[in-house]
């Protein structure tokens, strides 16, 4: 496998139902984590209580209770309509995934390749809002 391009997914942002100003307002927010050991002690840092759950319980979890908040990248809240069931975004800054194109064609000879940054930008990126 052959890395082609690299780019970033943008930082995550912190959704909640309240106003999160200072690390302080984590103080027993439960807040929807990945099962990653290093996830769960950061935000144990700031006094939150972190939450693992499946992203597929995200939508639900929120909308019951069962977690006060989440993080992702505004993509990906745009694209899981997160922003139905949560009503502040907050720009903390946190983390900068990086997402990779490689070619697999031999792995899989069915891959379709994407044959130029812009297509890969236009693929990935171009995501209609409110949509």
């Amino acid at each position: 496998m052959k890395v082609m391009h690299s780019w970033s997914e943008d930082f995550d942002r912190i959704m909640a139902n309240k106003p999160i100003k200072t690390p302080d307002d984590l103080q027993g927010f439960k807040m929807r984590t990945q099962t990653s050991p290093l996830m769960v002690k950061s935000y144990k840092v700031f006094g939150a209580n972190p939450t693992p759950l499946d992203f597929s319980e995200v939508y639900t979890g929120l909308q019951l209770g069962t977690i006060d908040g989440q993080e992702n990248p505004n993509f990906f809240i745009e694209s899981s309509k997160l922003f139905e069931v949560q009503k502040y975004m907050i720009d903390a800054r946190k983390g900068l995934p990086n997402s990779r194109l490689v070619d697999a064609t031999l792995l899989v000879n069915s891959v379709r390749v994407i044959k130029s940054d812009q297509e890969a930008h236009m693929h990935f990126f171009m995501i209609p809002i409110g949509s």
